[in-house]
């Protein structure tokens, strides 16, 4: 392709190309230009340097916290790819590895926690407001181990887990038990309420853990 403006042959792949190895080298400014003329559309990019382009800007996007326009950048690099896919258009192995990876990043994971029972009798159960981020546990990941923990434990009127109250009283494999009790652990809760007072509940919480 002719950049018009400087007259030069463009080649957006080269250019997207050499955007991806400033990214990893954290010369995200650098990226963001190359990636700016790879996308012009005086240079006339296919299909597949288009998807390609936008699906490296946003990584760009996502190195410089702009997750919102990452997000963007990537559905629509993927939509594309999909529909390329679709049609049966011979794609660049190294384009397919790079969509088939951020597909996988960006599919939505199931929420990990499950409906909590309680033990006893309230007017209005627990609810959980928040938790630490759920680390799927390494050893676990080689043996590509899944599997539910089911935890009791005591919310207090605050809707903080009662210290030293969590135990496990059901587990598919010890190997998550450690990770579970740390979360659930430090989880938050709206608390129990019985009779319009905020009340002590036991709970059972149950928290699966898979290797995405």
């Amino acid at each position: 392709m002719i950049d018009r403006a400087q007259g030069q042959y463009v080649n957006p792949v080269e250019l997207v190309t050499t955007a991806r190895a400033q990214l990893a080298s954290r010369h995200v400014d650098s990226a963001f230009k190359l990636l700016r003329i790879a996308l012009d559309s005086s240079v006339h990019p296919t299909e597949a340097q288009r998807v390609y382009g936008l699906l490296v800007r946003g990584m760009a996007w996502k190195a410089a916290g702009r997750d919102s326009l990452a997000a963007a950048d990537i559905k629509a690099g993927l939509a594309d790819y999909h529909d390329l896919t679709t049609r049966g258009v011979d794609l660049a192995p190294f384009l397919m590895r790079l969509a088939d990876s951020l597909a996988h990043a960006h599919r939505p994971h199931p929420d990990p926690f499950h409906s909590l029972t309680v033990i006893g009798t309230v007017d209005q159960i627990p609810i959980l407001l928040s938790h630490p981020a759920v680390r799927y546990p390494p050893e676990a990941k080689l043996l590509d181990a899944s599997g539910t923990v089911t935890i009791e434990l005591v919310v207090d009127q605050a809707g903080q887990v009662q210290a030293g109250s969590a135990k496990i009283v059901a587990s598919a494999n010890p190997i998550f038990n450690a990770e579970a009790l740390r979360v659930v652990s430090a989880a938050v809760y709206h608390p129990g309420r019985r009779g319009g007072q905020a009340v002590m509940v036991t709970i059972r919480q149950p928290i699966t853990f898979t290797n995405y």
